[in-house]
């Protein structure tokens, strides 16, 4: 499912080169999202940017 960077949570998991991958952390400024995963990776999205993720029920 593809959504704006801004409404990702720590409930979503990302989808990077074909895999779900945990978020650990995400930190949220008007011009930048920055997603850290489970595995230490760091992404920077525009808040309107449209990412692959996927809704988790932990």
């Amino acid at each position: 499912m593809s959504i704006p960077a801004r409404q990702l949570t720590l409930n979503h998991q990302l989808r990077q080169y074909g895999n779900l991958v945990k978020l650990a952390m995400i930190r949220t400024t008007p011009q930048i999202i920055e997603v850290w995963t489970m595995s230490g990776s760091r992404l920077r999205f525009h808040p309107a940017q449209q990412v692959e993720a996927k809704w988790v029920v932990q």
